[in-house]
């Protein structure tokens, strides 16, 4: 009974976590206007580990996670550079070259795809002829949406091949980091976990953010962009990955990877709300072909 209760809280938590980012890549659109990628995941990381910081002083549990940290630190470091500095430098330089729209097809459909590779080498989980066929028609379905010539230019805007790979790589370092995650939840607490990736995985954004950018211009941010930092850094930075570290450490992976499907769904509804984004029929037969490998992938 109490292993049923737990599951379903995790359910819940991986919901609210894909809610809040199927929301966050708009948003993140609409910041890169007045400042680089790399300056918005930098403030974004700062917001975010002070909103876990401050999480772990309430509970009383800051003393034992700084001590965690002090006899693991690779662990937390590794997570770190992998889950937060490359997926946000990965995800915020693709936003600024491709559609929120078709960031999140190629993000939310892929994810589970790696995900479900990744687990038979660490989690030891079995890939059936079945599996491997809902693998190949994953990424037929990307190759639809990423060599379209009509769609590179076709959905709302300019959306370049180098953006939709980074897509493609933010979705598998995503499918790392989650894997990791879900390795190193067994001895450590959830929270920890994210707190401490996003402590480290700022300190390795900073030097990026200062090299090619200059992330002291904040006082010249309109209010809006100050909201999106905000809500960025504590929402979606703070809360959902919360939330995600800990729903995919009480559910198994290959359903916790499903709850990714609700991210273009979304996106999309928002992207053509707030930005005027607008989905092509290519878009929409390449994201099928991917659904329904994925689905075969969750079904065997």
């Amino acid at each position: 009974m109490l292993k049923k209760l737990k599951a379903n809280v995790g359910l819940l938590s991986l919901f609210l976590a894909t809610f809040i980012w199927g929301a966050t890549y708009v948003v993140t659109k609409i910041g890169l206007d007045e400042m680089g990628p790399n300056t918005l995941g930098f403030y974004r990381g700062i917001l975010g580990s002070a909103f876990l910081v401050s999480v772990l002083i309430f509970k009383g549990q800051f003393k034992s996670f700084f001590t965690a940290v002090k006899k693991q630190p690779h662990i937390f470091a590794l997570i770190g550079f992998i889950g937060i500095t490359l997926s946000m430098i990965a995800q915020n330089i693709a936003l600024t070259l491709t559609t929120s729209a078709l960031f999140s097809i190629i993000l939310a459909t892929t994810s589970p795809i790696f995900i479900a590779l990744i687990s038979v080498m660490f989690l030891k989980e079995k890939l059936s002829s079945v599996k491997i066929t809902g693998l190949v028609l994953g990424f037929i379905g990307v190759a639809v949406i990423l060599f379209n010539k009509d769609l590179v230019t076709g959905i709302g805007g300019t959306s370049s091949l180098i953006g939709q790979l980074l897509s493609l790589a933010t979705s598998f370092v995503w499918a790392i980091y989650s894997i990791q995650n879900k390795h190193y939840s067994k001895d450590i607490s959830a929270i920890f976990l994210t707190t401490g990736a996003y402590i480290f995985g700022t300190l390795f954004l900073a030097p990026v953010s200062f090299i090619f950018e200059n992330p002291l211009v904040f006082m010249s941010f309109s209010a809006i962009t100050w909201a999106i930092i905000l809500f960025l850094g504590i929402a979606s930075a703070g809360l959902a990955f919360y939330l995600w570290t800990y729903g995919f450490s009480k559910v198994e992976a290959s359903k916790a990877g499903m709850f990714m499907y609700l991210i273009p769904v979304i996106s999309l509804s928002l992207g053509w709300l707030l930005l005027g984004e607008l989905l092509t029929t290519q878009a929409v037969v390449g994201t099928l072909i991917i659904l329904g490998g994925v689905w075969l992938v969750e079904k065997s």
